[in-house]
């Protein structure tokens, strides 16, 4: 089979008529609480059932809504900083009790909370 040849590609950009970028449907808001959770949202009033109207969360979904080009959808993660104690197992030797850590990570990824974003 012979493969075509690669010819350069040409890019115009048309400053006078920028395209708006509309429509990202993938909007979401990280909030501190007291459990991890996820959860999408589809209207204003259906936020007001986990988050009063007073909160930061409430504002900015809120404030996403009323955009022209609003998502169909937000998702809320809320996050916590606290890390589950680790998992007791009973040993069947004579070594005792076994602790196994199921939060240990041998990455450099926190077990909980919202990692930080490297910058490179």
């Amino acid at each position: 089979m012979l493969v075509p040849k690669t010819t350069d590609v040409y890019v115009s950009i048309d400053i006078t008529h920028p395209q708006i970028s509309k429509d990202f449907k993938k909007i979401a808001i990280f909030t501190k609480g007291n459990k991890q959770s996820f959860k999408t949202y589809t209207y204003l009033p259906d936020l007001m059932v986990d988050f009063d109207e007073n909160t930061s969360t409430y504002k900015a979904a809120e404030a996403i809504f009323n955009q022209d080009n609003a998502p169909e959808a937000i998702q809320v993660i809320t996050y916590t900083d606290q890390v589950p104690a680790p998992a007791i197992q009973s040993g069947t030797s004579n070594a005792g009790t076994k602790v196994i850590d199921m939060n240990a990570s041998q990455s450099d990824q926190p077990a909980a909370g919202v990692g930080g974003m490297n910058s490179y």
